[in-house]
């Protein structure tokens, strides 16, 4: 498991909201977009303040969140049709990295969005790969609003990612459990594994590994 620098730390959300709020105007303004697609949606929390600039004084957008949790995609679509009565909002369960036969919308009218730094968890191959789907899928006309995040110092990434409370080291070893459970693995147990963090300094990445404190073998 690797992480560039994975866009779910509290530092790149609160800058990513401060952007979206000074910049949401301008960005309707210039995509003139009548469909909204937002890749790996989640609660949508921070499209909303793009949905705010849609719906200004009674706009009309066609928002189109995509995300593999049905659970969380229904409550957030059901939350965000009850606060923008002017957006039809119409949710798609699926995974964003797989290929879509078609974007939701008319060509020249979409913004298509992928927020959080989400890119960075790509590999180089998978990274490629995506953007080019996406590439072929946007027609003349439409936009595409990518979240980035810069690459950080590594000594603080590290932090980051070998935390002292172990928040990410539980989170990381909970894989284990789940193939324990899922998989009914007899012998494999999450305390067997060690949480290791490293900077690959080649790749710009922080890289994220379970090493097994003992032999495992089938019983």
């Amino acid at each position: 498991m690797w992480c560039r620098d994975c866009g779910q730390r509290p530092d790149l959300t609160r800058r990513e909201y401060e952007i979206l709020r000074a910049h949401s105007d301008e960005i309707v303004r210039v995509t003139r977009a009548t469909t909204l697609v937002e890749l790996g949606a989640g609660t949508s929390s921070k499209t909303r303040s793009l949905l705010d600039s849609f719906t200004a004084g009674g706009g009309r957008i066609r928002f189109v969140p995509i995300d593999v949790s049905a659970t969380v995609l229904a409550e957030s679509a059901e939350t965000i049709a009850r606060d923008f009565p002017t957006a039809a909002v119409h949710p798609i369960v699926g995974d964003f990295n797989e290929p879509i036969a078609a974007l939701p919308g008319r060509p020249g009218e979409r913004l298509v969005i992928l927020l959080g730094g989400t890119i960075g968890n790509f590999a180089d191959r998978e990274r490629d790969a995506f953007l080019t789907r996406i590439r072929s899928g946007l027609g003349h006309g439409d936009h595409f609003l990518l979240g980035a995040d810069l690459v950080k110092s590594p000594s603080r990434l590290v932090r980051a990612y070998d935390d002292s409370a172990g928040v990410t080291a539980e989170f990381n070893r909970n894989l284990i459990e789940v193939l324990r459970t899922e998989l009914d693995a007899e012998g494999l147990y999450v305390d067997d594994f060690q949480h290791v963090v490293r900077w690959n300094p080649v790749k710009h990445r922080i890289e994220m590994w379970l090493r097994a404190r003992r032999d495992i073998t089938r019983p």
